[in-house]
This record gives C-alpha cells, structure tokens and sequence, in this order.
C-alpha cells in the first residue's frame, strides 16, 4: 500500500512537469505566432493537458485507493491558473516541479532500498544484526531476554523502571561503551505521576539524554516512540489514555535535539492482536517486528535519515 502511495505520487508529480513544460511552450508559441494561432494551440494543449491530468487522476485512484471529483476538480482550476503566470513565475514552477519529482523519485528509491533491508531480517539474522548495543527501559523491554532474543548483558531493564534508571546505570553504560543505545520508556513514568504534563516529561528525558551524551559522545541515540496500552487497558486504568500524548511530546523533543525517534505507531496499528491480555505488555512474536523497527531506525540514519516516513504518514 505505503509503495504504490509512492508511486502514484511520482506519476502525478511527472504530470504536473510535463503539463508546466507544455503551457509554457504554449505562451512561447502565442508570442511568436500571433495571437489567433496562439490562442489555438493553447487551446489544444489546454484539452490534452486536461485530459493527461483526468487520466492521471483514475490511475490514482486505483493504486492509491484515495481520489475523487473534487481533487480532479482542483486540478484542472490549478491548470487553468497556469495561462496567468508570467515566463518568469512559469521557469521557478517548472524548477518546483522538477525538484518535486526528484525528491518523489529519490523516496521511491530508498523505500525500495529499505525494503530489501527489511526482508533481509529473517529468522536469526534479526537477532544476530544486534551488535556492540545496549537497550534501556522497562518490563516491555526485559521481553527481548524473557524470550532469548537478545543477550542479558546487553538489556539493562527491569519491571518498574522509568527513565530515572538512567542515571542509575551511567556507569555501567560508560563501561559497555555500546555504539548504539536503544531506549524506551513510558508506561510507568505516566503511571507513577512525576511527570503530570507531557511536557515535563519530555524535558526530563532530554535531561537524561544529555548525560547519556555527555558520558558517551560516540555513541548513537535512538529514543523508541512509547507503546500505547489497548482500548481496554486505557479504560481500566485511565491515566494510560495519555500515552500517545506523552509520546509526541518526546517525538518533538527528539526532533529539536537532532536525536532519531523510532516511531512504532504504524507497527502497534498492524499487530494489535500481538499484545498481551493485560493490553499493556507484548507477546514473544511482537518482539520480532519491534527488533526489526530498532535496526531500521538505524539504517535510515546511516542513510542520512533521522526518521523515516512514507508522504501519509508526515506530521
């Protein structure tokens, strides 16, 4: 679903090139041929640039599963717009357009990249691409040694931790001198009631973050979204409705620190059935999705990405 949302991306991007191109070798032509001749050909190109642009606009109905009337509608307004531009505003839009369609069709290429990155996490070679790591957090994060996923030394949590566990474990950390530091936290810092606002929780964490830093300046970051309790778990202990809110907090503040944020929102929407009966914690075959989303924030990083989204899925 996410790649053909790309890809129909790509085409219309591709159209909106060629139909810019068209209505301004058509106003080239109407200075140069007269006014008559002019108005004919603008006239010609208007019907095939509308009809490229109706053509379009059913593929992308049918790979992305999301138009109708009214955005073809707003296209051919956005075409007829173009017959007032000068040659000058047309050259900046056909520079857009061309830097749209690059930008469509370098996502599409990395997409691809990642994908192959992605199938290539099969069965042990998940677990053994884990090396030279430490993972901070909580009882959710203990479930990678509960079910011998990743090595005990190498998983500083425990059932009950908050990111307070940080400053607690600096030394042991220094230690380990880890190259990547996975972190997550959430359910008992909301449950707990020192952080009442999304906000101070967000501030603190980046308090935590600094000492981290500053302890290990080589080392790589990466602060997981937290996961969100079920329906039903929210509804028997209230406060954990706010995690989502408490999450975005964190996202924000990840973003403004140049920190990478892991989001796991999508993976918890496609696995619900994987959480345990309390809605809080996870079941063995969850960890499987949720390891593979720590080395892909990696890989997306290495490739110079410090989050990773497909276009409906931005902020």
């Amino acid at each position: 679903m996410l790649r053909r949302l790309v890809l129909a991306a790509c085409a219309i991007a591709a159209v909106v090139l060629i139909i810019i191109i068209v209505r301004f070798a058509a106003g080239k032509l109407a200075a140069s041929t007269g006014a008559k001749a002019g108005t004919e050909s603008i006239a010609e190109l208007n019907v095939t640039a509308e009809r490229a642009m109706t053509d379009n606009t059913a593929a992308g109905a049918t790979t992305a599963e999301s138009t109708g009337p009214t955005e073809l509608e707003t296209g051919r307004d956005y075409l007829r717009s173009l017959e007032r531009r000068t040659p000058m505003e047309m050259e900046v839009l056909i520079d857009e357009a061309r830097a749209l369609f690059k930008e469509q069709q370098d996502l599409l290429a990395y997409s691809k990249k990642r994908e192959a990155y992605r199938e290539s996490l099969n069965g042990d070679a998940l677990w053994s691409s884990f090396d030279d790591f430490v993972f901070l957090g909580d009882s959710r994060v203990v479930g990678f040694t509960v079910y011998n996923l990743l090595p005990e030394d190498r998983v500083l949590a425990q059932t009950g931790d908050t990111i307070n566990a940080i400053t607690d474990q600096l030394d042991q950390i220094r230690s380990m001198d880890p190259k990547y530091i996975f972190i997550s936290y959430g359910i008992n810092d909301i449950g707990i009631g020192f952080w009442p606002t999304a906000e101070e929780y967000a501030d603190a964490l980046a308090e935590k973050l600094d000492e981290l830093h500053a302890a290990l300046p080589d080392a790589e970051i990466y602060v997981n979204s937290i996961l969100p309790a079920t329906d039903e778990a929210a509804a028997a202990t209230p406060v954990w409705a706010g995690l989502p809110e408490y999450s975005e907090a964190v996202r924000r503040m990840c973003e403004k620190k140049g920190i990478c944020f892991i989001d796991n929102d999508s993976l918890v929407q496609e696995h619900k059935d994987l959480y345990a009966g309390d809605g809080v914690h996870l079941q063995p075959d969850f960890y499987h999705y949720w390891g593979e989303n720590q080395l892909l924030g990696v890989f997306d990083h290495k490739n110079g990405r410090r989050t990773f989204s497909f276009p409906e899925q931005d902020r």
